[in-house]
């Protein structure tokens, strides 16, 4: 399965921006809430040299 990402526009009202800015903030918060230890034990895994423990997500 493959994911399909859309085509984003490439001109954008400003205040188009800053709400796309603010989702952004917020998914990377709920993200991070939810799923963080495990995206750094990912990485840990992942890189050779794993990753320093105050990488910031």
């Amino acid at each position: 399965m493959s994911m399909r990402i859309p085509r984003l526009p490439t001109h954008l009202q400003p205040e188009e921006a800053h709400t796309l800015l603010e989702l952004i903030d917020r998914l990377r918060e709920e993200l991070t809430f939810h799923y963080a230890d495990d995206i750094v034990t990912m990485l840990k895994q992942a890189s050779p040299g794993g990753i320093d423990d105050d990488s910031e997500l």
